[in-house]
């Protein structure tokens, strides 16, 4: 019975251990994944945005907002935003 108990406990153990391997291997792996793009930014002179399909697009960094339309076009904007009522075929998407 103890025999049985102990090797549940290793097992158990085992288990938890691998888990927590894994876990770290993930979060070092998403962490690599974010330097290699924002050194790919840094490099490009650019920032990523998410269209609303999920796809993304590049823009450049002296772009404060940028706006996409029904077919999916981009265009960056630098300053203040623009007033939706003016543009209402285009909705503003947002960084990466």
């Amino acid at each position: 019975m103890n025999q049985a108990r102990l090797q549940q406990t290793l097992a158990d153990n085992s288990r938890a251990m691998s888990d927590m391997i894994m876990d770290s291997w993930n979060k070092k792996m998403a962490s690599d994944s974010r330097i290699s793009q924002a050194r790919h930014e840094a490099t490009m002179g650019v920032n990523t945005y998410v269209r609303t399909d999920g796809t993304t697009v590049e823009h450049s960094v002296v772009s404060d907002h940028v706006y996409q339309n029904q077919y999916g076009d981009t265009v960056g904007v630098s300053g203040v935003g623009i007033d939706p009522g003016l543009i209402p075929d285009w909705t503003e998407i947002q960084k990466l």
